[in-house]
């Protein structure tokens, strides 16, 4: 159930369990070679359409560019002046056909080549507290990970959570869960092949997580009180914390509506990281907050609202938090998941390349797709297709059972305050907030949601989804709006439809 679907040579951050999927009809791979072409409707426009978006990325700007400026997805790439060069190697870009962007890395010694983020910093933490410093055990054992096929997020919160239960004499030889795994090699890469190696062969503890860090823990007997306490940190849906729903809401209810960890990053950068990072280093931010709020508020079309970026502990219960979830969900729904755009580039909102800071959403993504389409479809068009979209996820959830009433976080959100630096990457939890009628960014480090506001929240955006707030159910107006009849026909005949 840890199994990912690799592609590539770094790329076993996925999450889903999809490779188990694979593994349980006995399927290795799937291997393409495509024979024909893609027909482009107006290459001029698509080219034209190229040119103009290189104005707002990093090539071109190499002299001005600022590496903790506040930035879009699209114009800073994590490969563009890396400095983490474990053991002292050189990195180099690597990227998808023809992008601009090279988000990937690629590593002097070979190991881990292609991998990115989580792939090999699951372990940075430990390996620097091993060693004082980064170094190439980081990348060995994310080398390891990828051989293997495991989820390296599902790994990068088993380890605080088996290191926590081994220093609480819960874990270990002889302990009430017995293993052999050798703690004291924790930080080298030879604790990650013992460790998986249990994983895969299913040994002692590794017979419980080779069902995944959720159903292992329940098989163990810790789910319960460990997600309580936070140190086994399953935020919602089984799936492990990645950023968290008491600070950056917007993703947290995102993955809570949906049907898995949101991972879209269209406000991660803008919200978290720029101001998280500036307030670690003590330098400026690229746009204060009150600029960032009104630039974003012009770009989230059809609600427009810049109130839609409060995070302050007002705001991330309020209508307009609705709105941004809502947004987040449509605008992802059509854009990326349906039309490919790619998520570390779009959407481009904030941009400091860009015209007084404006970025390419809103235009760009149907200037693009016209030129290869030859359609006419409009951005709000787009929008509300990915409305659509998400209203045919939801029934179909629905009919598999779904409800609010299991729509809850996990108990460490509500009783546990977000501590900085709570998973093994994350930043002081600075973010932009509204309060007393001023724009600032403001650490919300320590705070819990309240189980309260979270479910008024809840009605609030099943309100403005136009769906049944007692049940989150779609109903036959909004589905007979969008075209959907026959989904609400089906709905009715399984006595699902929302009232």
């Amino acid at each position: 159930r840890m199994a990912a679907l690799l592609h590539d040579a770094g790329n076993a951050a996925g999450q889903g369990g999809f490779g188990g999927v694979f593994g349980s009809k006995n399927l290795k791979a799937i291997s393409v070679l495509g024979t024909g072409g893609v027909t482009i409707a107006d290459p001029k426009a698509l080219m034209d359409a190229r040119m103009w978006s290189m104005q707002y990325a990093v090539a071109g700007h190499e002299e001005d560019y600022i590496a903790l400026n506040t930035g879009s997805m699209f114009s800073k790439n994590p490969g563009h002046g890396a400095t983490s060069r474990p053991a002292g190697q050189p990195i180099g870009p690597e990227g998808c056909l023809g992008c601009h962007k090279s988000c990937r890395l690629r590593w002097a010694s070979g190991a881990s080549n292609g991998s990115q983020c989580v792939d090999y910093m699951f372990y940075n933490t430990y390996d620097a507290a091993k060693h004082g410093e980064q170094t190439q055990e980081i990348l060995d054992a994310a080398e390891m990970v990828q051989r293997s096929g495991l989820n390296n997020f599902e790994l990068a919160q088993a380890l605080p959570w088996l290191e926590a239960l081994n220093k609480m004499g819960i874990v270990g030889p002889g302990k009430t869960i017995d293993t052999d795994l050798p703690f004291d090699e924790l930080g080298e890469a030879s604790f990650v092949k013992a460790l998986i190696d249990k994983i895969l062969n299913k040994k002692d503890i590794g017979a419980y997580l080779h069902d995944g860090l959720a159903r292992g823990a329940v098989q163990l007997g810790r789910y319960d009180e460990d997600t309580k306490t936070g140190i086994l940190p399953i935020q919602e849906w089984g799936y492990p914390h990645h950023y968290d729903a008491r600070t950056e809401v917007e993703w947290g209810y995102g993955s809570l509506m949906g049907d898995r960890d949101i991972n879209e990053h269209d406000f991660n950068g803008l919200v978290f990281w720029s101001p998280s990072i500036a307030a670690l280093y003590g330098t400026e931010v690229g746009a204060t907050a009150a600029e960032l709020a009104e630039i974003m508020g012009e770009k989230l079309s059809p609600y427009n609202d810049p109130m839609m970026l409060d995070y302050s502990d007002e705001g991330i219960n309020s209508d307009t938090m609705a709105k941004l979830v809502s947004w987040h969900l449509h605008y992802t729904r059509n854009y990326k998941q349906s039309l490919a755009f790619c998520d570390w580039g779009w959407s481009d909102l904030y941009n400091p390349y860009g015209p007084n800071g404006r970025g390419l959403t809103g235009e760009g993504e149907p200037k693009f797709f016209n030129a290869v389409t030859g359609g006419n479809l409009t951005f709000e068009e787009g929008m509300e297709i990915g409305r659509k979209i998400w209203n045919l996820d939801r029934a179909i959830w629905v009919l598999q059972g779904r409800h609010r009433d299991m729509e809850v976080f996990t108990d460490y959100n509500y009783e546990v305050g977000a501590v900085p630096g709570y998973t093994n990457y994350e930043m002081p939890y600075v973010m932009p907030v509204h309060e007393n009628g001023e724009w600032s960014y403001k650490s919300v480090a320590g705070r819990k949601l309240d189980r309260d506001k979270v479910e008024d929240w809840k009605t609030k955006f099943f309100t403005l989804e136009g769906w049944d707030t007692k049940t989150g159910w779609p109903t036959r107006a909004t589905l007979d709006e969008l075209g959907l009849g026959h989904v609400a026909d089906e709905l009715e005949s399984n006595d699902k439809l929302g009232e």
